[in-house]
């Protein structure tokens, strides 16, 4: 049964990356390069997790009345 599921994880796994217009090799790559450069994976998710906070102040205050 894993095996059914290892498929199904990477067919929607392929369409995500279609969808981005990326292939898996480049997800890999990226990947093993954050991997060993863990200081640039924690500023990236410190962006994001700025980026999306900017967002949901930006959302929340479109919504007040």
């Amino acid at each position: 049964m894993s095996r059914v599921r290892n498929d199904s994880v990477e067919i929607h796994l392929d369409s995500i990356y279609a969808h981005h217009g990326v292939v898996k090799s480049l997800v890999d790559s990226t990947i093993r390069w954050y991997e060993a450069h863990p200081s640039a994976w924690n500023e990236l998710l410190a962006r994001v997790a700025r980026n999306v906070e900017t967002q949901l102040q930006a959302d929340t205050s479109r919504a007040s009345f």
